[in-house]
Protein backbone atom coordinates (compact mmCIF):
# COMPACT_ATOMS: atom_id res chain seq x y z
CA UNK A 1 0.00 0.00 0.00
CA UNK A 2 1.29 3.89 -0.97
CA UNK A 3 2.59 5.76 1.68
CA UNK A 4 0.48 8.91 2.71
CA UNK A 5 3.59 10.97 2.56
CA UNK A 6 3.89 9.16 -1.27
CA UNK A 7 -0.05 9.95 -2.08
CA UNK A 8 1.00 13.58 -1.02
CA UNK A 9 4.12 14.15 -2.85
CA UNK A 10 2.17 12.98 -6.04
CA UNK A 11 -0.59 15.49 -5.43
CA UNK A 12 2.08 17.85 -5.07
CA UNK A 13 2.68 17.08 -8.75
CA UNK A 14 -0.62 17.05 -10.04
CA UNK A 15 -0.85 20.44 -8.65
CA UNK A 16 1.98 21.59 -10.45
CA UNK A 17 0.86 20.43 -13.69
CA UNK A 18 -2.18 22.35 -13.62
CA UNK A 19 -4.94 19.82 -13.32
CA UNK A 20 -8.19 20.45 -12.10
CA UNK A 21 -9.39 19.70 -8.56
CA UNK A 22 -11.88 16.43 -10.06
CA UNK A 23 -9.04 15.09 -12.22
CA UNK A 24 -6.38 15.31 -9.46
CA UNK A 25 -9.03 13.00 -6.74
CA UNK A 26 -9.78 10.69 -9.58
CA UNK A 27 -5.68 9.78 -9.77
CA UNK A 28 -5.24 9.56 -6.69
CA UNK A 29 -8.22 7.45 -5.85
CA UNK A 30 -6.62 5.16 -9.00
CA UNK A 31 -3.02 5.17 -8.16
CA UNK A 32 -4.38 4.17 -3.87
CA UNK A 33 -6.84 1.51 -5.89
CA UNK A 34 -4.10 0.16 -7.87
CA UNK A 35 -1.36 0.04 -4.53
CA UNK A 36 -3.78 -2.03 -2.24
CA UNK A 37 -3.99 -4.90 -4.87
CA UNK A 38 -0.46 -4.50 -6.09
CA UNK A 39 3.27 -4.56 -4.10
CA UNK A 40 4.71 -2.44 -7.20
CA UNK A 41 4.55 -0.53 -10.25
CA UNK A 42 5.26 -2.78 -12.97
CA UNK A 43 3.73 -3.91 -16.63
CA UNK A 44 2.47 -6.73 -15.90
CA UNK A 45 0.53 -6.06 -12.67
CA UNK A 46 -0.65 -3.02 -14.93
CA UNK A 47 -2.47 -5.19 -17.59
CA UNK A 48 -3.64 -7.69 -14.65
CA UNK A 49 -5.46 -4.64 -12.75
CA UNK A 50 -6.51 -3.67 -16.07
CA UNK A 51 -8.21 -6.92 -16.57
CA UNK A 52 -9.61 -6.89 -13.06
CA UNK A 53 -11.03 -3.40 -13.36
CA UNK A 54 -12.92 -4.35 -16.50
CA UNK A 55 -14.67 -7.02 -14.63
CA UNK A 56 -15.80 -4.51 -12.02
CA UNK A 57 -16.72 -0.93 -13.57
CA UNK A 58 -17.55 0.72 -17.04
CA UNK A 59 -15.10 0.77 -19.63
CA UNK A 60 -14.73 4.79 -19.52
CA UNK A 61 -14.07 4.18 -15.37
CA UNK A 62 -11.20 1.94 -16.55
CA UNK A 63 -9.34 4.40 -18.73
CA UNK A 64 -9.66 7.13 -16.00
CA UNK A 65 -8.25 4.29 -13.43
CA UNK A 66 -5.22 3.61 -16.62
CA UNK A 67 -5.07 7.26 -17.16
CA UNK A 68 -3.91 7.88 -13.15
CA UNK A 69 -1.67 5.35 -12.71
CA UNK A 70 0.47 6.46 -15.67
CA UNK A 71 0.60 10.17 -14.90
CA UNK A 72 2.15 8.05 -11.48
CA UNK A 73 4.19 6.32 -14.08
CA UNK A 74 5.15 9.65 -15.97
CA UNK A 75 5.59 11.17 -11.91
CA UNK A 76 8.11 7.92 -10.90
CA UNK A 77 9.73 7.99 -14.16
CA UNK A 78 8.95 4.90 -14.88
CA UNK A 79 7.93 3.55 -18.54
CA UNK A 80 4.71 2.43 -18.83
CA UNK A 81 2.52 1.86 -21.63
CA UNK A 82 -0.64 0.42 -21.45
CA UNK A 83 -3.44 0.66 -24.46
CA UNK A 84 -6.73 1.94 -22.95
CA UNK A 85 -9.91 0.61 -24.34
CA UNK A 86 -11.30 1.27 -27.02
CA UNK A 87 -15.33 2.98 -26.48
CA UNK A 88 -17.23 3.22 -29.38
CA UNK A 89 -19.26 6.30 -30.11
CA UNK A 90 -22.36 7.18 -31.76
CA UNK A 91 -21.68 10.40 -33.41
CA UNK A 92 -25.41 12.65 -32.87
CA UNK A 93 -26.16 15.27 -30.38
CA UNK A 94 -27.86 13.47 -27.54
CA UNK A 95 -29.51 15.35 -24.53
CA UNK A 96 -30.12 18.46 -26.35
CA UNK A 97 -33.07 20.98 -25.39
CA UNK A 98 -34.69 21.39 -28.69
CA UNK A 99 -35.92 25.23 -29.53
CA UNK A 100 -39.85 24.20 -28.93
CA UNK A 101 -39.00 23.03 -25.78
CA UNK A 102 -36.89 26.36 -24.90
CA UNK A 103 -39.43 28.23 -25.96
CA UNK A 104 -42.14 26.25 -23.80
CA UNK A 105 -40.20 26.81 -21.08
CA UNK A 106 -39.66 30.57 -20.80
CA UNK A 107 -43.02 30.74 -21.44
CA UNK A 108 -43.83 28.99 -18.19
CA UNK A 109 -41.46 31.10 -16.54
CA UNK A 110 -42.75 33.91 -17.59
CA UNK A 111 -46.16 32.92 -16.74
CA UNK A 112 -45.12 32.24 -13.34
CA UNK A 113 -43.14 34.61 -12.79
CA UNK A 114 -39.90 33.29 -12.06
CA UNK A 115 -38.33 36.67 -14.17
CA UNK A 116 -34.90 35.63 -12.45
CA UNK A 117 -34.61 32.00 -13.92
CA UNK A 118 -35.72 33.35 -17.28
CA UNK A 119 -33.03 35.49 -17.32
CA UNK A 120 -30.72 32.90 -16.22
CA UNK A 121 -31.36 30.79 -18.82
CA UNK A 122 -31.67 33.39 -21.81
CA UNK A 123 -28.13 34.25 -20.99
CA UNK A 124 -27.18 30.30 -21.11
CA UNK A 125 -29.09 30.01 -24.53
CA UNK A 126 -28.07 33.38 -26.19
CA UNK A 127 -24.16 33.09 -25.21
CA UNK A 128 -23.43 29.52 -25.91
CA UNK A 129 -21.33 29.85 -22.87
CA UNK A 130 -20.33 27.12 -20.24
CA UNK A 131 -22.14 27.09 -17.16
CA UNK A 132 -19.20 28.02 -14.98
CA UNK A 133 -18.00 31.01 -17.64
CA UNK A 134 -21.91 32.43 -18.15
CA UNK A 135 -21.94 32.74 -14.31
CA UNK A 136 -19.33 35.40 -14.30
CA UNK A 137 -20.64 37.70 -17.05
CA UNK A 138 -21.72 40.98 -15.76
CA UNK A 139 -23.97 44.29 -16.77
CA UNK A 140 -20.19 46.09 -18.05
CA UNK A 141 -20.06 42.82 -20.08
CA UNK A 142 -23.85 42.86 -21.61
CA UNK A 143 -23.23 46.59 -22.63
CA UNK A 144 -19.89 46.27 -24.00
CA UNK A 145 -20.83 43.17 -25.69
CA UNK A 146 -17.82 40.43 -25.07
CA UNK A 147 -15.29 39.81 -22.07
CA UNK A 148 -12.38 38.13 -22.11
CA UNK A 149 -12.02 35.50 -19.71
CA UNK A 150 -8.75 34.03 -18.67
CA UNK A 151 -8.01 30.50 -18.20
CA UNK A 152 -4.90 28.45 -17.08
CA UNK A 153 -3.38 28.64 -20.57
CA UNK A 154 -5.74 30.61 -22.81
CA UNK A 155 -7.73 33.96 -22.85
CA UNK A 156 -11.40 33.20 -23.63
CA UNK A 157 -13.96 35.46 -25.09
CA UNK A 158 -17.42 35.07 -24.87
CA UNK A 159 -19.52 37.50 -26.89
CA UNK A 160 -22.72 38.65 -25.85
CA UNK A 161 -25.44 38.94 -29.28
CA UNK A 162 -26.92 42.82 -29.25
CA UNK A 163 -30.39 40.77 -29.37
CA UNK A 164 -29.57 39.30 -25.53
CA UNK A 165 -28.78 43.12 -24.15
CA UNK A 166 -31.64 44.42 -25.80
CA UNK A 167 -33.76 41.59 -23.95
CA UNK A 168 -31.82 42.54 -20.78
CA UNK A 169 -32.37 46.34 -21.13
CA UNK A 170 -34.75 47.00 -18.36
CA UNK A 171 -33.40 44.33 -16.18
CA UNK A 172 -29.75 45.85 -16.70
CA UNK A 173 -31.33 49.26 -15.97
CA UNK A 174 -31.03 48.73 -12.06
CA UNK A 175 -27.84 46.83 -11.66
CA UNK A 176 -24.09 48.29 -11.19
CA UNK A 177 -21.51 47.92 -13.64
CA UNK A 178 -20.23 44.97 -11.62
CA UNK A 179 -23.09 43.68 -11.23
CA UNK A 180 -23.32 39.73 -12.63
CA UNK A 181 -26.03 39.05 -14.72
CA UNK A 182 -27.00 35.29 -13.19
CA UNK A 183 -28.15 35.26 -9.69
CA UNK A 184 -30.84 33.29 -7.17
CA UNK A 185 -34.47 34.53 -6.74
CA UNK A 186 -33.15 36.18 -3.23
CA UNK A 187 -29.64 36.47 -3.43
CA UNK A 188 -26.73 37.38 -5.81
CA UNK A 189 -25.13 33.84 -4.77
CA UNK A 190 -25.29 31.28 -7.14
CA UNK A 191 -23.78 28.21 -8.05
CA UNK A 192 -23.69 25.27 -11.41
CA UNK A 193 -25.07 22.85 -8.85
CA UNK A 194 -27.44 25.82 -8.07
CA UNK A 195 -28.67 26.28 -11.19
CA UNK A 196 -28.82 22.60 -11.96
CA UNK A 197 -30.80 21.69 -9.45
CA UNK A 198 -33.36 24.33 -10.34
CA UNK A 199 -33.52 23.18 -14.24
CA UNK A 200 -33.93 19.10 -12.69
CA UNK A 201 -36.91 21.20 -10.33
CA UNK A 202 -38.33 22.95 -13.65
CA UNK A 203 -38.57 19.72 -15.96
CA UNK A 204 -40.56 17.76 -13.39
CA UNK A 205 -43.18 21.01 -12.93
CA UNK A 206 -43.54 21.79 -16.52
CA UNK A 207 -43.19 17.93 -17.74
CA UNK A 208 -40.03 18.56 -19.79
CA UNK A 209 -37.44 15.25 -20.72
CA UNK A 210 -34.98 16.00 -17.22
CA UNK A 211 -32.04 14.91 -19.90
CA UNK A 212 -32.46 18.11 -21.55
CA UNK A 213 -32.43 20.41 -18.69
CA UNK A 214 -28.89 20.69 -17.33
CA UNK A 215 -26.70 23.48 -18.08
CA UNK A 216 -24.97 22.51 -20.53
CA UNK A 217 -28.15 21.57 -22.90
CA UNK A 218 -28.25 25.21 -23.54
CA UNK A 219 -24.65 25.60 -25.25
CA UNK A 220 -26.07 22.50 -27.29
CA UNK A 221 -29.08 24.53 -28.29
CA UNK A 222 -27.13 27.70 -28.84
CA UNK A 223 -24.20 25.88 -31.15
CA UNK A 224 -27.15 23.97 -33.41
CA UNK A 225 -29.02 27.03 -34.13
CA UNK A 226 -26.29 29.08 -34.79
CA UNK A 227 -25.73 26.49 -37.24
CA UNK A 228 -28.72 26.44 -38.83
CA UNK A 229 -28.48 30.47 -39.38
CA UNK A 230 -24.60 31.02 -39.93
CA UNK A 231 -23.01 27.48 -41.25
CA UNK A 232 -19.22 29.17 -40.81
CA UNK A 233 -18.38 25.88 -38.05
CA UNK A 234 -14.96 27.63 -37.61
CA UNK A 235 -16.44 31.13 -36.64
CA UNK A 236 -18.73 28.51 -34.28
CA UNK A 237 -15.44 26.46 -32.63
CA UNK A 238 -14.09 30.23 -32.35
CA UNK A 239 -17.20 30.95 -30.48
CA UNK A 240 -17.63 27.98 -28.17
CA UNK A 241 -14.04 28.37 -27.11
CA UNK A 242 -13.17 24.58 -29.15
CA UNK A 243 -9.25 24.08 -30.10
CA UNK A 244 -10.28 22.40 -33.90
CA UNK A 245 -13.32 22.02 -35.42
CA UNK A 246 -13.25 18.41 -34.93
CA UNK A 247 -15.13 19.25 -32.00
CA UNK A 248 -17.54 21.41 -33.22
CA UNK A 249 -18.58 18.74 -35.84
CA UNK A 250 -20.76 17.24 -33.48
CA UNK A 251 -23.61 19.87 -34.07
CA UNK A 252 -23.78 19.19 -37.60
CA UNK A 253 -25.10 15.33 -36.90
CA UNK A 254 -28.54 14.51 -36.91
CA UNK A 255 -29.61 13.00 -32.71
CA UNK A 256 -29.94 9.33 -32.39
CA UNK A 257 -33.30 9.79 -32.70
CA UNK A 258 -33.59 11.66 -36.00
CA UNK A 259 -30.84 8.98 -36.81
CA UNK A 260 -33.45 6.34 -36.18
CA UNK A 261 -36.38 7.78 -37.89
CA UNK A 262 -34.59 8.47 -41.34
CA UNK A 263 -33.20 4.85 -40.91
CA UNK A 264 -36.43 3.77 -41.01
CA UNK A 265 -37.62 5.74 -43.94
CA UNK A 266 -34.53 4.70 -45.83
CA UNK A 267 -34.65 1.21 -45.35
CA UNK A 268 -37.93 0.28 -46.62
CA UNK A 269 -37.43 -2.64 -48.82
Amino acid sequence: MLSKAELNRFETYLIEEELSKNTIKNYLFSVRKFFESYPKLTKANAIAWKAQLMKEVSPKTVNIRLNGLTRYAEYKEIFLKIKHIKIHKTVCTENVITREQFHYLMDCLKKDGQEQWYINILVLAKTGARISEALKLTKADALRGYVDLYTKTKVRRIYIPAILTDQLAEYLSGMEDSDCLMHCNNSKNITRGGVAEALRRFAKKYDIPKNVMHPHAFRHLFAIEFLKSNGNITLLADVLGHSGVNTTMIYTRLSGEEQKRQIDKAVNW
